[in-house]
């Protein structure tokens, strides 16, 4: 089966509406007119729009092949076709191997039922039988790092939790196509570098898709690169020309000016001093191409060896926090109660992702015309 096509997908394209309730009216009305055979396909109804659009690629065994492309441009989307998620209102996509597929981590699940009772709910719904099942449950539950919780209704985990669980379960099968959403980096620190192991062991002899910003997976892992904009493929070839196509792709967006400012104001409230032109350049291509948000700068400026060397006592990293993040000095109540947490125990960056958690942030972001968060 060497170099034989594993998934083909052929002029697919896929329709969407902004509106629920039209939706449901259009629905109807192409009923009625497939009925009569006067149904455009071609023609798009009010609140409707081409997700994806025309999409055509084949993938053969053993490849792996990143699909890149800004927020809105159809990724998830094509991911989710290929997995059966989704139908294509026009097209074929064929595939042919058993998929596993790392993406709505807990879809499937029954908040009523226990974990435990879950954990066999989820196999029977990827076509595994009891006893296949009862030969890997410890596993599983081992896995997950959730025995304890085992007989708790899944309505009590948190979405951590339930994404753990879920990661557990569908990586524990050896597939044939592996498919790929950055939502496996699920859990705390130890459980992501524990997914990380588990998805490199299942990749290297797998054909794989994955879909990311982070340009690091794409060169350890893709052979191949796709991208999409506006859902239509744009690019279609080797991951340094992909990765390249990628980032230039908003290079001359007039955006870059408030994404520059945001810069600026970070190297200023935590860095204190201007930015370099080297670095400004940097930050403002990966945000531009969204390949890194807004928390990930903030993120990575607070924990620079940078940051580190100034030895900022507690009321000071406080104070850079809400200049940096909320665009306001802080009270005294708010400094003496960060102090205080920080002085029982809370360790800073904890308290980095609260900030980076709340609506202020969120909005700052969006005033610089920034994506805030994956």
């Amino acid at each position: 089966m060497k170099n034989e096509n594993v998934i083909e997908v052929n002029n697919v394209s896929k329709v969407f509406s902004k509106n629920f309730r039209s939706a449901r009216v259009q629905l109807l009305t192409i009923l009625k007119e497939s009925f009569l055979g006067c149904h455009d396909k071609q023609a798009l109804l009010q609140d409707e729009f081409w997700a994806l659009k025309n999409i055509s690629f084949d993938i053969k065994e053993n490849e792996k092949l990143a699909i890149l492309g800004p927020n809105g441009s159809g990724k998830s989307t094509l991911l989710k076709m290929i997995n059966g998620i989704y139908l294509p209102n026009e097209g074929q996509i064929s595939v042919n191997g058993t998929i596993s597929s790392v993406l709505e981590l807990s879809s499937g699940f029954k908040p009523e039922l226990s974990g435990y009772e879950n954990i066999y709910l989820k196999f029977a719904l990827l076509g595994k039988k009891k006893d296949e099942v009862d030969a890997i449950i410890d596993e599983v539950i081992d896995f997950s790092e959730l025995r304890d919780f085992m007989e708790t209704p899944l309505k009590h985990y948190s979405s951590g939790m339930k994404s753990k669980l879920g990661f557990a379960i569908v990586t524990s099968i050896e597939p044939e196509i592996l498919i790929l959403d950055e939502v496996f980096a699920a859990g705390d620190n130890n459980f992501k570098l524990k997914s990380k192991a588990r998805i490199a062991e299942l990749y290297q002899n797998t054909t794989t898709i994955i879909v990311t910003h982070n340009m690091n997976i794409v060169k350890d892992i893709a052979d191949r690169v796709i991208v999409l904009k506006e859902g239509k493929l744009v690019f279609d070839g080797n991951p340094e020309e992909g990765i390249i196509f990628y980032e230039n792709m908003y290079s001359d967006s007039n955006s870059n000016t408030y994404i520059s400012a945001y810069i600026k104001k970070l190297y200023h409230d935590i860095l204190g001093r201007k930015a370099d032109k080297e670095g400004l350049n940097y930050w403002v291509r990966n945000l531009g191409s969204q390949s890194m948000f807004g928390s990930d700068i903030a993120v990575a400026f607070i924990l620079s060896s940078e940051f580190s060397k100034k030895n900022t006592d507690n009321i000071t990293f406080i104070s850079i926090l809400y200049q940096a993040f909320y665009n306001r000095v802080p009270s005294s109540e708010e400094l003496n109660l960060w102090s205080a947490r920080l002085d029982n125990g809370i360790i800073r960056e904890d308290i980095l992702a609260i900030f980076l958690n709340s609506d202020d942030f969120f909005n700052l972001c969006k005033s610089y015309g920034i994506i805030a968060k994956r």
